[in-house]
């Protein structure tokens, strides 16, 4: 635990502690000994002597409302007001020039530099298609609107941003996925943070009123059943039917559903939503979609196209009047909205050597699948040339292609083949096999073969197990198995057919009608009911290595390889090149590269809470791969480069939402570890088999990497229906009915057996009658209390997170889900937790930056890992800020449960990264096939080799503290809250008389 001079800085008001019971003691005890981990701790780690700066309040609880709210004003306030306030009358014309234009009360428009206006409702246009620069905006002030016209419009070049002027002034910038907006606003991307604050509507609504991607099917299935309500409604009340009163009566007197409260994050969505107004955005299309800028120096189009940009900025202020209110209702917590506004200022520089990567992944990713397809063809080519039609149909893989052929005797179609022996480029004559024909490309004017098409399997006489593969429409592909000679390791169902044409769902022509042969799925990662679509794709490698999969070439596992490598630069490819990436240095006015050369910044376009648990989304870097070595442009987060001069300091939260799970159950028992997923999470060691994936592993018989996969599952709500699909996933060949066994068995010791609620009459004599007294809960597991306490919280009335106090979002409101969609509910109750830590700690490392006087910004955070950019001088003392803030986090929540201490090893950090560029770990090296040069290492430093830097740069700098002063702004913001604290406090006295 915390030693003593940590503990009394950390934990300074003890008085009102209550420690653990001698039952709950006991209880912990009996407990641990039943899963066998009791006395089974690892050595205490060394106590540690570091300086602290005192909290900015009584307790843990005071320090961050206080931290919070400094930091959250004054754009807090300015939020509150402009919510309040109106705005004028949409002007009726605009001005058609270049540059930011303001009009008065009567729709005059005069030039100004910039918006002179502390709060903006802001929406900018661009032509996607050919430039990521706007070519128009749109934005309005409680007193103003204003108009920006790209120069571009008349000098066909549209590359420049909008400008807001006043970089170093607090103001607020509100946007529906503002960041999009952001990311066309000249000052933020200067290498010196802008004072703007962003607040996205988008992002509130997803806290107020989104929905989980467990509702999203059922909410269009009732969205398509209201509209045809609300039609038949018209219908009626133009014919004057008399049932429209009764149908309006019902709709009104009907209990609220959760469809009724929540929506999708469109803007046109959330209008309909909170503004009751249906917008129109087709016209979207119409005007921005087209690549010709010279449109609009027409005078109607530019006027219209201004006019439906400032409808949206309209409508997104009076969806921000509405839903601000809520969010803060749901969020009350000045953390949030701070952390929330530090999350929206993202900042990734990059070097010249950016292009170069587009360009070298691309090259690779050709190079590779050009082979592959020349392989292909000449497999095509040899197949067709050299294997005749009536020995092709003998075949067990070439008899399924289409041999017909349009030749009217057998001469055309020899005298077809024996040219096509001498010219295989050409379109191929009428008179070859339809399946050869089939593969002219019209559009590229040449012949075309790739691992996807479903010929290739055929061609090259793909086997499973020795058995020839057949594609079916119904099943995907299969294989078959004499039915004499049947393997006893072949688990999966066999697959059942119709004799009857006309049953187009168990129909095959060749399957039906074979008698001597049983059919089988190809393993599916996804389970045996799931369609295999194509055995060359990147799930079947493995099975090619082992031996499953074979063909009769020997070239093809090379051929799966080189797929396997161009299946990651496939799928990020488009979102990759069109990162927006500004290279201007006037406008970035920062350092060189590493190079030596220019860098680039790319400002990432996130929503800073884009999920129902306020995670945030962001297509491309919170998404990226670790770069891996058969993987072609997995060396992409590595392509953030650190300026020269600075560094990029970081961290993973160690198995943060692990620990915030089984944190509620150890507060049943008052004390860290004392369950056993909580003993397992803090004292499990993989040597001796206790930390919690080892013991998943052993239960499932897979290994330990694989387990942590089930664990996370299973602790955000996931069943057993889920984990058999993932066993199936992991070994498709292991057979449903073992998959079941093996998942019955891991929850059976990890979350336990249920017990029904329960009522008085049915304890006493087991019938059902009575009044509830306790609801369901689990017994028996390792994790039953931990899950007891997510339900609990998760079915309150008002759900909230334990240390922010946010609220759940109002599509799973209890009162509206009554008892479905539990899986999503747990899962809030975790996830939103782990926000809440994210942004605690975004909070503790903006406040040490600044009192340290650390020259540093936020660069992104990826869920619970958080990336600075730092100055290379200050990187120890921005490890210490990280360090302290870690600290700081874990000991609000374990004062949130009750708990009032900390274990060390929970404490800080297990290592800090300090870096040269953007990667999960210092030490990889990022070779990948796009990338042959290894990446020198990084630094990873834990507390206790900190200590020492920390010690050097005190006496190089000659500092008695690495602490600056207290921030005058804090303190007063301390001395504001210990006044109204007072003042509460003698108000409640006076109503207590």
């Amino acid at each position: 635990m915390l030693p003593p001079k940590l503990h009394s800085n950390v934990f300074p008001q003890t008085t009102n502690h209550k420690p653990p019971t001698d039952a709950q003691k006991r209880l912990a005890r009996q407990h641990l000994e039943t899963f066998d981990l009791y006395g089974k701790t690892q050595d205490p780690m060394p106590d540690i002597d570091l300086e602290l700066p005192h909290l900015t309040g009584r307790d843990i609880k005071e320090h961050f409302r206080v931290l919070g709210l400094e930091q959250s004003e004054p754009f807090w306030s300015m939020a509150n007001k402009f919510a309040e306030a109106e705005i004028p009358e949409m002007p009726k014309e605009w001005v058609l020039k270049e540059g930011w234009h303001r009009y008065d009360k009567n729709g005059k428009g005069t030039p100004v530099d910039y918006p002179d206006a502390d709060a903006l409702v802001l929406d900018t246009e661009v032509l996607y298609k050919i430039s990521h620069c706007p070519i128009m905006a749109v934005a309005v002030s409680p007193h103003h609107w204003y108009s920006w016209l790209s120069p571009g419009i008349w000098s066909h070049n549209l590359n420049t941003l909008i400008n807001l002027g006043n970089p170093d002034t607090e103001r607020i910038i509100i946007g529906h996925h503002v960041a999009y907006d952001r990311a066309r606003i000249l000052e933020e991307y200067r290498f010196k943070p802008t004072k703007y604050a962003f607040i996205d509507t988008m992002s509130l609504h997803s806290a107020v009123g989104g929905l989980s991607s467990q509702q999203r099917p059922t909410w269009r299935v009732m969205q398509r059943e209201r509209q045809a309500w609300e039609s038949r409604l018209e219908e009626k009340r133009l014919t004057g039917d008399m049932d429209v009163e009764k149908m309006l009566s019902a709709d009104k007197n009907r209990p609220k559903h959760w469809c009724d409260v929540s929506t999708m994050s469109s803007l046109k969505a959330a209008s309909k939503l909170y503004l009751g107004q249906d917008i129109d955005k087709t016209r979207r299309e119409e005007f921005f979609s087209g690549t010709d800028v010279s449109i609009f120096r027409d005078d109607t189009v530019l006027r219209n196209a201004l006019s439906y940009c400032a409808e949206d900025v309209r409508t997104t202020f009076h969806l921000f009047q509405i839903i601000f209110p809520q969010y803060l209702e749901k969020c009350p917590h000045p953390a949030s909205f701070a952390g929330m506004l530090h999350m929206g200022k993202g900042y990734l520089p990059v070097t010249q050597q950016w292009q170069k990567y587009l360009e070298t992944a691309d090259e690779k990713f050709n190079q590779v699948y050009e082979a592959i397809e020349t392989f292909l063809l000449q497999r095509a080519n040899e197949v067709l040339t050299t294997v005749g039609k009536e020995e092709a149909l003998k075949d067990p893989w070439l008899k399924h292609l289409d041999w017909s052929t349009s030749a009217p005797n057998p001469k055309d179609y020899d005298d077809a083949i024996e040219d096509r022996k001498n010219d295989l480029t050409s379109r191929p004559s009428k008179h070859l096999p339809k399946w050869y024909k089939s593969l002219w490309d019209t559009k590229l004017k040449r012949m075309r073969l790739t691992s996807t098409m479903r010929i290739a399997p055929y061609l090259l006489k793909l086997q499973w197990k020795g058995y020839p593969l057949y594609h079916m429409k119904q099943f995907g592909w299969t294989y078959y198995i004499p039915k004499h000679n049947i393997p006893t390791e072949i688990l999966s169902p066999p697959l059942q057919f119709s004799t009857d044409p006309t049953s187009a769902k168990t129909y095959d022509p060749i399957a039906s009608t074979d008698t001597t042969h049983t059919y089988f799925r190809l393993p599916h990662p996804e389970g045996d009911t799931k369609n295999c679509g194509n055995p060359l794709a990147k799930s079947f490698m493995p099975a090619m290595e082992n031996g499953e999969l074979t063909s009769r070439y020997e070239e093809v596992t090379g051929i799966l390889r080189d797929t396997t490598q161009g299946t990651y630069w496939r799928g990020v490819r488009d979102r990759v090149q069109h990162q927006f990436v500004v290279t201007d240095q006037m406008t970035i006015n920062g350092p060189p590269g590493q190079d030596g050369g220019k860098i680039g910044v790319i400002l990432p376009q996130s929503i800073v809470m884009g999920t129902v648990t306020r995670r945030a989304v962001e297509p491309t870097w919170m998404t990226a791969a670790n770069a891996k070595k058969n993987k072609i442009g997995s060396e992409l987060k590595s392509l953030i480069k650190a300026p020269e001069g600075y560094n990029f300091v970081g961290a993973d939260v160690d198995s943060e939402e692990l620990w915030i799970a089984s944190l509620l159950g150890d507060a049943l028992f008052g004390m860290h570890g004392s369950t056993a997923i909580g003993f397992m999470t803090l004292q499990g060691s993989k040597s001796n088999g206790t930390d919690l994936h080892t013991s998943t592993g052993k239960i499932l018989g897979i290994g330990r990497g694989n387990a942590k996969v089930f664990n996370y599952s299973r602790i955000y709500g996931a069943g057993m229906k889920h984990a058999i699909q993932l066993l199936l996933n992991f070994n498709p060949e292991m057979g449903r009915v073992e998959a079941e066994r093996r998942a019955f068995a891991l929850y059976a010791r990890t979350k336990g057996s249920s017990a029904p609620s329960g009522t008085i009459g049915e304890v006493r004599s087991g019938r059902r009658s009575g009044t509830r007294i306790f609801e369901k809960f689990w017994f028996g597991g390792s994790e039953s209390l931990m899950f007891n306490e997510m339900e609990r919280i998760a079915k309150c009335e008002d759900p909230r997170t334990p240390v922010l106090g946010c609220g759940i979002p109002n599509s799973l409101m209890p009162k509206y889900v009554k008892d479905e969609y539990m899986t999503s509910r747990i899962n809030w109750v975790v996830q939103s937790s782990g926000v809440d830590y994210l942004h605690l700690l975004l909070v503790s490392a903006n406040y040490l930056f600044r009192r340290m006087q650390i020259d540093g910004r936020f660069l992104l955070s990826i869920h619970d890992e958080v990336r600075y950019m730092v100055k290379e001088e200050h990187k120890y003392l921005a490890s210490y800020a990280l360090q302290v803030a870690n600290l700081w986090v874990r000991a609000a929540f374990a004062r949130s449960v009750g708990l009032n201490d900390l274990p060390m090893n929970v404490a800080f950090f297990s290592a800090i990264d300090i870096d040269h560029c953007l990667r999960k770990e210092v030490d990889l090296d990022c070779v990948t096939p796009s990338n042959p040069t290894p990446i020198p290492p990084g630094e990873a430093i834990d507390i206790y080799a900190l200590l020492p830097k920390l010690g050097e740069y005190q006496r190089t700098h000659r500092k008695s503290s690495i602490l600056g002063p207290e921030l005058a702004s804090v303190q007063k913001m301390a001395k504001v809250l210990r006044e109204m604290d007072v003042q509460k406090d003698e108000v409640a006295g006076r109503e207590g008389k």
